[in-house]
């Protein structure tokens, strides 16, 4: 069961590392990339849900989600991160202000400076990166 935060509907921007190298590659090379800041994601508008719900048909689980909407949840948070705080307990809160943000606010972000700057262009699909990834985790935890 795979808790979302407005129905998962808010954009994250994922990027499979070997985009990321490419991309550290080609600023490392690029004269008019020196001083300059670049983000780096792989150009697709995936949110949560999509994201989570990938990573569960790649697990071999069926996808199943539970919504919270996020003014409660952040109320809950801020009430968890308080008791936290006042009963001394130095270990962060599982669920933080922070974290619901994380889930609720859109990330994406445009790639174009890094396309015209670097000739950066995304090679791995959001869909191969997350089986990729999944079949890794799933490789690792067997080792």
């Amino acid at each position: 069961l795979m808790p979302l935060v407005d129905r998962g509907r808010s954009l994250t921007c994922p990027v499979y590392i070997d985009d990321v190298v490419k991309a550290i590659r080609l600023a490392l090379i690029a004269p008019q990339a020196v001083g300059e800041t670049f983000s780096i994601t792989g150009g697709e508008r995936i949110n949560w849900h999509e994201q989570f719900k990938y990573a569960a048909i790649f697990l071999g689980r069926r996808a199943r989600f539970l919504n919270f909407p996020s003014r409660p949840l952040r109320r809950i948070a801020r009430t968890m991160e308080t008791t936290y705080r006042v009963l001394g307990i130095s270990r962060v809160s599982p669920l933080t202000v922070y974290r619901v943000d994380q889930l609720r606010n859109d990330y994406h972000f445009s790639i174009s400076r890094a396309r015209n700057l670097l000739g950066y262009c995304p090679e791995v699909p959001f869909d191969e990166g997350i089986r990729r990834t999944v079949e890794a985790f799933l490789h690792d935890s067997d080792s």
